[in-house]
């Protein structure tokens, strides 16, 4: 934001406004688009795995609690070190971390015994939609303090 406000020109300031308002390097979340609703309840913080453009593996969690038959759904990415897109100007935006545009995201289950003892998580598959570039999004920002 310092950058774009020392060049001093309109566009510049517009930048500078994008990145106060929509951020650029905390808290980067998705806004995911399943092709199927949820099967079941989703609680804020369930672990999921997905892949990026290179089919590496990015991980999140549950933005907020979502119930069943939910379709448009928001995952904060594990760190916001490699997906960092919000408000920046396009030269500065990193998709590395994010999750590929169109692929399967896997949304973990806790799984426990009939004596309710946690045994692991297993992952639930769904196939995604979303636009890198308008749905990865800052849940901090400058506007936001």
């Amino acid at each position: 934001m310092e950058e774009q406000l020392a060049i001093q020109t309109a566009e510049s300031f517009d930048r500078a406004r994008r990145i106060y308002d929509l951020g650029g390097h905390s808290e980067s979340y998705a806004r995911i688009m399943l092709t199927s609703s949820l099967i079941r309840d989703v609680p804020k913080g369930t672990k999921f795995l997905g892949k990026n453009d290179a089919g590496e593996e990015v991980a999140g969690s549950s933005y907020e609690d979502y119930e069943t038959g939910t379709e448009v759904i928001r995952v904060y990415y594990e760190t916001s070190e490699f997906c960092q897109v919000g408000g920046l100007p396009e030269v500065e935006v990193n998709l590395e971390g994010c999750f590929a545009s169109n692929n399967v995201i896997e949304i973990g289950e806790t799984v426990i015994d009939e004596n309710e003892i946690f045994i692991g998580t297993s992952y639930v598959p769904y196939d995604y939609s979303y636009e890198p570039i308008s749905d990865n999004r800052n849940g901090r920002t400058l506007a936001g303090f």
